[in-house]
């Protein structure tokens, strides 16, 4: 080996070292930039005023799909993933949630339905023995908890958003118009790959029971992206994304919330809500920071 080419090698390798160095330096002041809390400064925490004497209203949030497959959303359930509720195996699929649920002993129960006097004729029925159970999550879950626990009464909760309340009278009806968005083939990009966890999802009941297809749509995780698919179209060059996100699907949760509320809730009573998956994330933000609510989850997940 040539002295030049020796030469050349050493100057890579100290320049190598140098950088590893400096990249080594600057991990540290990053790591250290922050003060570390000292185990003598004890941090003043909201709860131990908010919460002294209070004993918090626990709330249970079950998402699911709509077990009509009404196929109002943009992705359509296929008809061959379309599961007949109505066989024995999926009846005693029920049963297994049923019983599930039922051991968290609610004393209120709220349905995705915007129609209380529908809800009081139906169940009222349904009590009395005179109606049938709809292939519906509310009637087939919710009916039959509320009937077994001993309630009279379920709760019609869901409404409307604002934007579609004013949507005629509104100046500007192109909110979701491609010509805002600053980057379609990101958008895109995300979309399909939810569009491909959307066409997975629909094939789980064929491979699982109808428990363990809750137990997925409800994970932390699951739950999570679920509202992300909703975030990911917001990248508008004015405020039209940020303003139809808000005005149309966080305003209609915040009133489903408020419709809950309604309910009159006391500390001592247990609130069943059994919506569709994709209300469940913006819910469960509302009642996790209400400090008169305790979430308390249908499925315990491990950590890992």
């Amino acid at each position: 080996m040539s002295n030049k080419i020796k030469h050349t090698c050493i100057l890579i390798l100290v320049f190598c070292l140098t950088f590893m160095c400096l990249a080594m330096n600057n991990s540290r002041m990053d790591a250290t930039s922050i003060p570390a809390i000292q185990d003598e400064f004890e941090i003043p925490i909201a709860d131990e005023i908010l919460l002294k004497d209070i004993s918090q209203t626990e709330v249970m949030l079950l998402g699911t799909w709509h077990f009509a497959y009404y196929n109002q959303d943009s992705h359509k359930t296929a008809q061959e993933d379309m599961i007949d509720f109505t066989t024995p195996k999926r009846q005693k699929e029920i049963r297994e949630v049923v019983d599930l649920l039922k051991k968290f002993n609610p004393t209120i129960v709220c349905l995705e339905s915007q129609s209380q006097a529908r809800e009081d004729s139906l169940f009222g029925a349904f009590l009395n023995g005179t109606h049938r159970l709809a292939i519906d999550e509310g009637e087939l879950l919710g009916y039959q908890v509320a009937k077994e626990v001993g309630l009279n009464k379920v709760f019609a909760t869901d409404t409307y958003s604002w934007l579609r309340e004013h949507y005629e009278s509104m100046e500007h009806k192109d909110l979701w118009d491609d010509k805002y968005y600053i980057d379609t083939l990101e958008r895109d990009f995300w979309s399909e790959r939810y569009y491909k966890w959307y066409d997975l999802v629909d094939k789980f009941p064929q491979k699982y029971t109808i428990n363990e297809c809750l137990q997925i749509e409800n994970h932390p995780i699951n739950l999570k992206r679920s509202l992300g698919h909703y975030l990911i179209q917001m990248n508008t060059i004015n405020d039209h994304g940020p303003d139809a996100f808000a005005l149309k699907w966080y305003d209609r949760n915040v009133r489903i919330f408020n419709n809950i509320l309604k309910t009159r809730p006391k500390s001592n009573d247990r609130i069943l809500v059994i919506y569709g998956t994709g209300h469940v994330p913006i819910l469960e933000q509302l009642f996790d920071v209400s400090p008169q609510f305790k979430l308390v989850r249908p499925y315990q997940y491990d950590s890992k």
